[in-house]
C-alpha cells in the first residue's frame, strides 16, 4: 500500500498539468483499485504511464 500512497502523493504534484477535479477522480480510482495499481508499480510501470491508463479508463483522455 505504501507504493500506492507514494503514487497518490505524486498525483498531487501534477495539479498544474490537470484540474483538481481530474486529479481527485484519478485518486478515487486508484484507491478503489489499489491492488491493480500496486501490481503495476511492482512490475516497474512508471507513474506517468499509470496516470495515462487511469485517465483512459475514466474516459478522460
Amino acid at each position: 500500500m505504501g507504493a500506492v500512497l507514494r503514487f497518490i502523493i505524486w498525483l498531487g504534484a501534477q495539479i498544474g498539468r490537470f484540474t483538481a477535479r481530474t486529479i481527485n477522480r484519478v485518486i478515487a480510482w486508484a484507491r478503489r483499485n489499489a491492488k491493480t495499481v500496486q501490481r503495476w508499480i511492482e512490475r516497474g510501470v512508471n507513474y506517468g504511464t499509470i496516470l495515462i491508463w487511469i485517465l483512459q479508463a475514466l474516459g478522460i483522455q
